[in-house]
């Protein structure tokens, strides 16, 4: 692999890993929203139970008759029904949305670790090519390679014969 190669693939994971960011930062403002909008769904309904209350303490003062009395309660009981399913339409949606953003928060984290792989790649081929380029310039020099120096990895060869070709070769 050259080092070209390992760094489109850095510069690919990162543009990916930046966008699924993207995506992440709206889907936990969506959240946001929704779980505001969930907590002020919640608040009328407690707001449609009072308003029923008042009605009835209304009625017992004499404020109110019998016949709009039981008209208005209904009315509010409807909305107050009405409200509690929106509350839970838009929990499930919560639910979904912070499910969304735990995926997306681990795609964002393979993008990075990819980016990393191909980073620790790149370096080791720029390291392997900065160690044979000094090894060339030794040889040119007349000096005899470092024992001490960590072994590199040969690329685009193939290994040479194994153990036992040679002594076959040499015992034969």
């Amino acid at each position: 692999m050259s080092v070209e190669k390992a760094q489109i693939k850095m510069s690919t994971a990162h543009e990916i890993g930046a966008r699924l960011d993207d995506v992440l930062e709206a889907t936990e403002r969506d959240a946001l929203r929704i779980e505001g909008g969930v907590e002020w769904i919640a608040r009328a309904v407690v707001l449609a139970a009072t308003a029923q209350k008042r009605v009835e303490v209304d009625v017992d003062s004499g404020k109110m008759d019998l016949e709009t009395a039981k008209l208005v309660k209904d009315a509010i009981g409807r909305l107050g029904a009405d409200l509690s399913k929106l509350g839970a339409q838009a929990g499930a949606e919560l639910h979904g949305t912070r499910g969304k953003a735990a995926g997306l928060n681990a795609a964002v984290a393979v993008a990075k670790q990819a980016f990393e792989v191909e980073k620790a790649k790149a370096e080791a081929i720029t390291r392997a090519e900065a160690a044979e380029a000094a090894d060339e310039l030794a040889k040119a020099a007349g000096a005899l390679p470092d024992p001490a120096a960590e072994p590199r990895r040969v690329t685009g060869r193939r290994p040479g014969p194994s153990m036992k070709a040679k002594r076959g070769k040499r015992d034969g």
